[in-house]
């Protein structure tokens, strides 16, 4: 990830569920409460390398080019919580649940790579599910994912938040547990 400024694109409701069938996530990273939720990793804990860790996150989608998404949806965005930094979000595929009870909720995957303020990257597998009604329908935006951490650290995280299908902003928490190794 770099430090430059991207343009910003407004993924409209039309987009989302037609041309683009698929989220505009922003997938954040968070860091630890640590075991039993204390404030990290102590003495008194089995200290086995892992800490829970939650916080909150904001995105805007990012334009094509330079989103090299081939379903069209990327979003930058910033981390707050128990992490600070930054993350970028690719989505791979996005397709419809299949579903008749379901017909506006969209199944995706995609790539996160996470810059912490520290200097560590790490970059994980999402995968989860968007629901792309209209907006002024309820649920409009609301959305739910799994990152699992694949480089630069193990662990995963539960993200749920919305994403506005006329502005393009996205918000919303996240929670989970990071393993690092301590050899």
């Amino acid at each position: 990830m770099s430090n430059r400024t991207l343009p910003l694109r407004v993924i409209t409701f039309a987009a989302a569920a037609g041309l683009l069938t698929g989220p505009q996530l922003a997938i954040a990273n968070g860091g630890g409460h640590g075991h039993g939720g204390g404030g990290g990793h102590d003495d008194d804990d089995d200290d086995d390398g892992c800490e829970e860790i939650k916080g909150s996150f904001g995105a805007m989608s990012v334009p094509v080019p330079p989103c090299a998404s081939p379903v069209g949806l990327c979003t930058l965005g910033t981390l707050k919580g128990d992490l600070r930094g930054s993350y970028e979000l690719e989505v791979a595929t996005s397709v419809p649940t299949g579903n008749p009870s379901t017909p506006t909720v969209q199944f995706f995957t995609g790539t996160s790579v996470v810059e912490l303020n520290n200097g560590s990257t790490w970059t994980g597998i999402d995968s989860g599910a968007l629901n792309v009604a209209p907006p002024g329908v309820v649920g409009s935006g609301s959305f739910s994912t799994l990152l699992t951490f694949t480089d630069g650290v193990a662990g995963w995280l539960h993200i749920r938040g919305v994403l506005d299908l006329a502005t393009g902003q996205v918000s919303g928490k996240y929670n989970g547990t990071v393993c690092f190794d301590e050899d």
